[in-house]
């Protein structure tokens, strides 16, 4: 780098470490990065440091280059987004490695290439975690964990699972067992740990590679990755093109826990110290000076953006002759862009030939097995005067291209069953661009590519049927890429309709950046595509956009189109672009507007006479109108829509209606119908998910839905079970709003259990997810900040949070939430002594509630005020409004009733002795004059009981003259 870094602790004084064959590594970057590594945990003596998190997370990643676009590249391809480089960061990992092993040869080192997607499995990721920590602290071994391990292991349940073994969702039941096999393994372990320094490093190299989520790899629950595996002082190092992207679920709110160590690409004065390194002698003899150096230097500079693939290639051209200096400082983008490619696709060595068949096979930034570039090199024609290659001379032969990437299955730091042998190979953008453009001048009408997607294609099928359920999740995507590549390279139309077949599942599945790889597979065949194809792009793009969670930009890409296309392609659309435009309203809590998209598909798909469409789109309108608080109509939409699909339509849908009446009736008190309702719908996703016909999104909503019907019926402990469960399910897929609302809800744990700090940072989490986003779960988060608020007798805050949770559930017009925030309110109001503030908050959360049957709020309304009067000692109305709740609360369900009736005993007990008598007959009085002595006599027969109990006036009043029992 060539200015200081500024880091957390302040300004940082740099040593350079000793220079690496390649300059293309910053050494400021790299002095950085063995300071961080090798150094304790103890503050230097020069500058003290706060305390690290464990983990302590260094996050490398490239310099952004939007602003700055190779010329080289941009040239080269016109049509094609100018890519963000390489800029030699898994050069610099090994360099930084190799001294890491020599200065400290017994810190574990655990090291994963996110480009080797048969390594991305959570168990066997922990295994080798293990096997480098029994390496680094023997004689400790990990008895428990191996025992649990060969247990599974013999039971099937270790991927792949065996045939006959059900598979589980999040297969929890083995994470917690080789997890509380490996916690007390590692409790054993820590007193043999060093009392200061990192205890074990965590390496991820291609960290955007990891899919469907990084945290896919966590074994223990309740963590985040990288997780610790139990240990302190634990430091990860990840390697990424990309900065952290604060707003998404897995590092928001992380910031302190992360350093981020931008590389730049090659400066002029590095491609200048190469070139004299590698080349110094042609160079000389060719009489450079030192001026024509620098200029040439920096033009490369200019030409390549600093890429060390691009720069090693025009330096290849420079040192071998076929560029002279002076030709260099001439040479116009286009016409450099051209010598590039000339020396790429001039096929005189068997390299070049296994390259362009590299970059055909392989779609934009999938990595490819090597065993496949093999098959496929062993069904074409050999280079003329060479046999097929075998594995040890390709990859010898690409390790030496710049810009190949092979990924390492295992080193000496990956454990005891790696074989260090290079499994997968990837080439960076820059590259594959140029590979990419040599294609279109050696084949210019595409019938070789035809032919050797045939041959890819005849590979594929063969290897899919034998290795399909041994596939993890990122292996799978991969081949399912390639596929698609190479399909749409063969016939255009059949290769579209095999992206609808696999992003329509993407989409819905949540696998956001499989579906985005899909969209820009077919994006890069948009200049053959007809307008009509063109314009269906602008809609799957406006799709993932949505699901990115940018709706506003979807709803923006939508309307532009409207602007663009042909009106009758439009009107043929219609259903489509009406169905969109709703989901993008609904995601901005533009409800009344959903409707009315949604009413629009509605009519359109009965003119068509499509039931099974139409019974869909009820269940959609049946959540917006949950969302508006309208139950019954919610309700009516629900069963509709439910009693298609149980017949004759989507079993995945029928769950979904199962669930979602499940959480009508949990809001309607109904708990025993609830519980059934949702047990059955997750009785059947968990089928369908073990079948590969459902995410675990679809599992996790079934769980959180469980979990609050647990926390009515106050079964604590059963709902953070399934609430951990749902996050968990989650955080796999990446689910914002899911991960949101679960952290409200295990903050209403806390909050029951009486763990009020616990609580404010679920609370506090939850508002940060989806602050600007989701308006519901913004809400739920405000109210129970206020609830903690008013628990700590906070009520200038507490009304503050409620206030903002009116002030937002009157935007979006959820009369629910809003009448729910009001009731509390209303008590803080009451407690700051404003009085009339308090009685305006009440009138209007009646009216809506009556107007809406809330009578679960009704009933709490009452009660607050209750509570109100009662600490004025109006005892005889506060008397009274406990008894009006009561009488709420038998229209909304039993079970509120009875808790209700309880806390109302338990307030007259609370009273003077001498007042319980008479505050017990008006409470039986006047339950009595409601009419709800006889259907409902728990509460009378509670008074009598009470009155029967106590004893004579005189006796009280004597003991407690006396000091009596």
């Amino acid at each position: 780098m060539e200015q200081q870094q500024d880091l957390p602790w302040g300004r940082w004084s740099w040593q350079a470490p000793t220079p690496f064959p390649r300059p293309g590594t910053p050494e400021r970057v790299l002095a950085f990065l063995l300071e961080e590594l090798s150094w304790g945990w103890q503050a230097h003596p020069a500058s003290p440091r706060a305390p690290r998190p464990s983990p302590w997370i260094v996050w490398l990643h490239d310099q952004d280059q939007e602003a700055e676009a190779p010329a080289a590249t941009v040239a080269a391809s016109a049509a094609v987004s100018p890519p963000t480089g390489g800029c030699g960061k898994s050069t610099l990992l090994r360099q930084v490695l190799a001294l890491l092993r020599q200065q400290h040869p017994r810190l574990p080192i655990v090291r994963l290439d996110g480009l080797d997607a048969a390594a991305q499995e959570r168990f066997h990721w922990a295994r080798q975690v293990v096997a480098q920590l029994e390496a680094a602290y023997a004689p400790w071994r990990a008895d428990r964990f191996h025992t649990v391990w060969a247990q599974l292991q013999a039971e099937g349940r270790l991927p792949p699972v065996a045939a006959g073994v059900r598979r589980q969702v999040l297969d929890l039941d083995s994470r917690a067992r080789l997890w509380a096999a490996l916690a007390q393994d590692i409790a054993a372990l820590r007193p043999r740990l060093p009392a200061e320094g990192p205890t074990l490093l965590v390496v991820v190299d291609h960290l955007e590679q990891l899919q469907p989520s990084p945290q896919a790899l966590v074994l223990a629950p309740g963590e985040r990755f990288p997780e610790r595996f139990g240990l302190p002082r634990v430091i990860a190092l990840l390697v990424s093109r990309q900065p952290p992207d604060w707003q998404q679920p897995l590092w928001r709110g992380r910031q302190s826990e992360i350093m981020t160590v931008v590389l730049p690409p090659w400066s002029a004065a590095e491609i200048r110290q190469w070139l004299a390194q590698e080349g110094g002698s042609q160079i000389s003899a060719a009489g450079a000076t030192a001026a024509r150096l620098r200029a040439a230097s920096e033009r490369l500079r200019e030409l390549t953006g600093g890429h060390p693939a691009l720069v090693q290639l025009a330096c290849e051209q420079l040192l071998q002759g076929g560029l002279s200096l002076e030709e260099l400082q001439r040479l116009e983008p286009a016409a450099f862009a051209s010598r590039l490619l000339a020396q790429v696709a001039a096929l005189e060595e068997p390299r070049s030939w296994w390259l362009l068949v590299l970059a055909h096979l392989q779609p934009t930034a999938v990595p490819v097995p090597a065993w496949r570039l093999l098959s496929v090199l062993q069904q074409l024609p050999p280079f003329p005067g060479q046999d097929p290659p075998g594995t040890g001379q390709l990859l010898e032969a690409l390790a030496s291209v710049p810009g190949v990437r092979l990924s390492q299955h295992g080193d000496d730091a990956a454990g005891p069953d790696a074989d260090g042998e290079p499994t997968w190979i990837a080439l960076q953008p820059e590259l594959h661009q140029l590979l990419r453009q040599a294609w279109e001048q050696l084949d210019p009408d595409g019938r070789f590519r035809r032919a050797l997607s045939r041959a890819v294609l005849s590979v594929l099928s063969a290897a899919e049927q034998q290795a399909e359920q041994a596939l993890s999740e990122a292996a799978w995507q991969a081949s399912r890429l390639e596929r698609l590549h190479h399909q749409l390279t063969l016939d255009l139309e059949e290769g579209l309709r095999h992206f609808q077949r696999l992003f329509g599942p993407a989409t819905v599945g949540w696998r956001r950046s499989f579906a985005r790889t899909l969209l820009e597979t077919v994006r890069e065949c948009e200049p053959l595509l007809t307008s009509p194809q063109r314009w269906q792009l602008r809609v799957w793009e406006a799709q993932l956009l949505r699901l990115e969670e940018q709706p506003a930009l979807a709803q923006q890409l939508l309307e532009r189109l409207q602007q663009e296309a042909d009106p009758s392609w439009l009107a043929s659309q219609e259903e489509a672009l009406s169905y969109e435009f709703a989901r993008c309203a609904l995601q901005q809590n533009q409800f009344l507007q959903t409707i009315r998209y949604y009413e629009q598909c509605l009519e359109l798909a009965r003119r068509r006479g499509d039931e099974e469409e139409a019974s869909t789109l009820q269940g959609q309108l049946g959540y917006v109108y949950r969302r508006l608080g309208q139950w019954d109509e919610a309700l009516r939409c629900y069963r509709a829509s439910l009693v298609y699909h149980q017949q004759r339509g989507s079993r995945a849908w029928a769950a979904n209606m199962l669930n979602s009446i499940g959480q009508v009736y949990r809001l309607q008190g109904r708990l025993e119908e609830a519980l059934r309702s949702c047990l059955v719908g997750l009785r059947v996703r968990e089928e369908l998910w073990s079948q590969g016909k459902l995410d675990e999104r679809a599992v996790g909503l079934s769980h959180s839905t469980l979990a609050l019907i647990s926390l009515e019926s106050e079964d604590l402990l059963q709902a953070e079970r399934h609430f951990r469960h749902a996050f968990e399910c989650y955080a796999l897929v990446g689910d914002r709003t899911g991960l949101a609302a679960t952290s409200n809800r295990l903050g209403q744990v806390a909050l029951r259990k009486g763990q009020l700090e616990e609580a404010n940072t679920w609370f506090k989490q939850a508002e940060a997810l989806v602050t600007g986003f989701d308006e519901e779960v913004f809400i739920t988060s405000q109210y129970y900040q206020g609830r903690v608020a008013a628990e700590r007798g906070r009520w200038q805050e507490a009304a503050r949070h409620w206030q903002c949770a009116c002030e937002h559930a009157r935007h979006v017009h959820d009369r629910y939430q809003l009448v729910a925030s009001l009731c509390d309110l209303v008590e803080a109001l009451s407690h700051l002594g404003r009085h009339e503030e308090a009685q305006a908050a009440w009138q209007e959360a009646r009216t809506i509630a009556e107007e809406e049957g809330y009578d679960l709020l009704l009933g709490r309304g009452e009660e607050v005020l209750g509570d109100l009067a009662l600490a004025e000692k109006r005892v005889e109305e506060a008397f009274q409004q406990y008894v009006d709740s009561c009488a709420w609360m038998t229209h909304h369900h039993f079970l509120e009733y009875h808790k209700a009736q309880r806390r109302l005993v338990e307030r007259l007990l609370s009273l003077p002795l001498e007042k319980v008598p008479p505050t017990a007959h008006l409470v039986s009085e006047s339950w009595r004059q409601r009419g709800l002595a006889e259907q409902y006599p728990e509460l009378s027969q509670a008074c009598e009981e009470i009155l029967k109990l106590l004893p004579a006036p005189p006796r009280w009043q004597g003991h407690g003259q006396e000091g009596g029992p």
